[in-house]
């Protein structure tokens, strides 16, 4: 059995790959002549991927008695020039006689900090990048992680440093992130996460990293959408979420919260809205599996509730001390409270706790049918308040 190589000489042979790889690209000329900002842009990442590896190399010791005997080895590569074109020759010297020396190298620049777990991340984007190169498709199992790290920092973002990289790190969620997905996408997202591996907890940072070769378990063509509904549905809905909390003071969020009739021209500027800040583009999913066939004004009520002041207003008349007992009041404040906090009450709700935990017959037990009558008219009314009048049922 195979002993694992160490993660550094794991990261170090697949930049040394990457490299040879990207190469390839420039040098072919049809690809030179189709893709120019391509070219442009590998060729700039080559160069980090090479200087990063000179670094490397030229900051081992060479007194160090593990060093010392691959010294014929290492020398050329000291010179940077001698690392623009790694041919066959140099790969294998690379690999078999360089890359598991130790290196008294500092961090290349502040995105490049030395840590395990950072090295870590390395590997895997590195692993994705390869993937790309040579077939065109990304393992679904990487792809996965990435994911993972994801959602995890996105429950840490109270951290500064995971804060300012929220907005990618939500993106990494969605399928149009992965969908035709550049190779320098995958190294920016490398670079701006690497250093914030720290911020995962104990036992997800065990989790993720177990087992962590690079088995390839299935692989996703990346010219068509990646599909995972269950992370991309989230991100979409927590998106619109935030949308609807951070804007409480756009007009038809303000008249749904304040218990005020909405028109069909409302909704249509409110949709509009949140589908931009979704960054949806198909109308029909977002109604479907968003506001789960919920009409925008039912859905936007439950996230922001009722007002109070307008919730205490619809029931003032049951309010009345002198015309109400406590028992009746405190059943109407339990109505309140739970369209302040729910935004809609469904009727058959009535018959359920916590509505029936003073009385099993619910509002029946504390008043007489015509009152009930009145009461469950008013409920209906700031219910039917969050949809469109034309579309209200008797």
């Amino acid at each position: 059995m195979s002993v694992a190589k160490p993660v550094t000489q794991q990261v170090f042979e697949k930049r040394v790959l990457l490299s040879t790889l990207l190469n390839k690209k420039l040098n072919n000329q049809e690809f030179r002549e189709q893709h120019p900002e391509d070219c442009e842009r590998y060729c700039e990442l080559n160069c980090y991927q090479l200087d990063m590896l000179h670094h490397i190399v030229s900051e081992m010791n060479l007194d160090n008695f593990i060093v010392r005997p691959k010294r014929r080895a290492i020398e050329p590569f000291l010179e940077r020039e001698y690392w623009d074109n790694i041919d066959d020759a140099k790969f294998t010297e690379l690999e078999n006689q360089i890359s598991a020396l130790p290196t008294e190298a500092e961090a290349f620049n502040a995105d490049e900090q030395l840590n395990h777990l950072s090295h870590r991340f390395d590997n895997l984007v590195l692993t994705i990048q390869l993937d790309l190169l040579e077939k065109g498709m990304i393992s679904e199992m990487s792809r996965g992680r990435v994911i993972e790290f994801a959602e995890q920092l996105e429950a840490k973002s109270t951290i500064p440093a995971v804060q300012a990289q929220l907005q990618l790190i939500q993106d990494i969620q969605t399928q149009e992130f992965w969908q035709d997905i550049h190779l320098t996408t995958l190294e920016t997202l490398r670079r701006k996460l690497r250093n914030l591996m720290f911020a995962l907890d104990k036992e997800k940072k065990e989790m993720v990293y177990t087992n962590f070769e690079d088995e390839v378990q299935g692989v996703h063509n990346v010219t068509s959408v990646y599909k995972n509904p269950s992370v991309d549905l989230a991100q979409y809905r927590k998106k619109i979420e935030l949308y609807i909390q951070d804007h409480q003071d756009q007009l038809t969020i303000q008249k749904l919260k304040r218990n005020k009739a909405i028109t069909q021209a409302d909704l249509d500027v409110l949709e509009g809205l949140l589908l931009e800040a979704s960054g949806m583009s198909d109308v029909e999913t977002y109604r479907e599996k968003i506001l789960q066939e919920k009409p925008l004004g039912t859905f936007i009520r439950e996230l922001v509730g009722l007002d109070m002041k307008a919730a205490k207003e619809a029931f003032s008349s049951f309010l009345d001390e002198e015309a109400y007992n406590a028992e009746q009041i405190q059943f109407v404040d339990q109505v309140i409270d739970y369209l302040v906090n729910n935004g809609i009450l469904d009727m058959s709700q009535l018959f359920e706790p916590p509505f029936t935990n003073n009385h099993g017959e619910s509002a029946y037990g504390f008043f007489d049918e015509g009152t009930v009558v009145e009461l469950f008219g008013v409920i209906r009314k700031v219910n039917a308040n969050a949809v469109v009048a034309e579309s209200q049922s008797a």
